[in-house]
């Protein structure tokens, strides 16, 4: 008769194998996000910040910014995909949350579409509509995303 000898390993794989395609992926995504933010922001001082379209530019090259690192992060850490994409997200909302507060601030910024809490003679707007609703819906994905990690745990735990 013959020996059922198995040997099972329960040690926790923490670091996913990537597929070939979803490196290649990450590398090209690090590459278009990486050097033309890093390059901005290195300009950034130098830049003439007189108008709108300016400030918006610094606001999603700070999020191209946000974005590069947080894949930069998954590609060097091969660990919870999915929390550091969440961190990134959120980091993005705040941003953009942020923004939408200080920008209506600068006296030469005019708010493209939406302005929400404006007085009558409208020398005071609380913050810009369009950027706050970008911010909130990036902290809901984030929360979403959150959530969905929590609950697979909570699965692959049971099983």
């Amino acid at each position: 008769m013959l020996e059922n000898n198995f040997i099972t390993d329960t040690q926790k794989n923490n670091k996913p194998n990537f597929s070939r395609r979803f490196k290649l992926l990450l590398m090209i995504a690090i590459i278009l996000t990486g050097f033309p933010s890093i390059s901005v922001l290195i300009s950034l001082p130098f830049l003439e910040l007189g108008d709108t379209t300016s400030l918006l530019a610094v606001l999603f090259i700070l999020c191209e910014f946000c974005i590069f690192v947080t894949l930069l992060r998954i590609y060097i850490n091969k660990i919870n995909f999915l929390k550091i994409l969440t961190q990134g997200i959120r980091i993005i909302s705040i941003l953009f949350l942020t923004a939408s507060f200080i920008y209506p601030r600068i006296t030469y910024y005019q708010i493209p579409r939406s302005e929400i809490l404006t007085n009558s003679d409208g020398s005071f707007t609380l913050l810009d509509g369009d950027l706050f609703l970008i911010g909130i819906l990036a902290a809901i994905l984030a929360s979403l995303i959150k959530e969905g990690v929590k609950m697979q745990t909570e699965l692959d735990e049971i099983l």
